[in-house]
């Protein structure tokens, strides 16, 4: 697997990743499909949200994992937390592309974005899920160790 930040060479893969996401779950609230036709804009907005520019919103680096030439997973990475992010959300945000769900793929995906919240330096990260998102929080507790906060909710 390699996990990297997003460049002008993942538009296709990333279009691809979007439309699969937007014909299984569009409503999904971590990861909005709905307005990311335009690849140039979401990077854009990907390279804006790594500066902080409000107090009140936190910032944070947005990584592609790719497996056999398919981008299989995002997440985002949040060094601070502040606002609603303290207690839904966290640190660590992530998404599986839905044909790549129940292989395991969370669970790696999970563990490459807290090995990323290391190399910054946090000593702790928090993950949340929902209450019902079963798979969800089977990914959580497999990558569970004492550097870890869950909650749950």
């Amino acid at each position: 697997m390699i996990v990297r930040e997003f460049n002008s060479s993942d538009k296709e893969l990333f279009l691809d990743f979007v439309n699969e996401v937007r014909n299984y779950d569009n409503n999904f609230e971590g990861f909005k499909v709905g307005n990311i036709d335009d690849f140039d804009l979401f990077l854009e907005k990907v390279n804006r949200g790594k500066v902080k520019v409000l107090d009140s919103i936190s910032p944070q680096i947005t990584y592609g994992v790719f497996d056999n030439g398919c981008l299989i997973g995002v997440f985002s990475l949040r060094l601070e937390l502040v606002g609603c992010l303290i207690n839904h959300g966290g640190n660590i945000g992530y998404f599986i592309r839905p044909s790549k769900r129940n292989m395991g793929y969370g669970t790696k995906v999970l563990r490459c974005a807290m090995d990323e919240a290391f190399k910054y330096g946090l000593d702790r990260v928090l993950v949340t899920c929902r209450v019902g998102n079963v798979g969800s929080s089977k990914v959580i507790i497999n990558n569970t160790y004492p550097k870890m906060s869950t909650k749950y909710g």
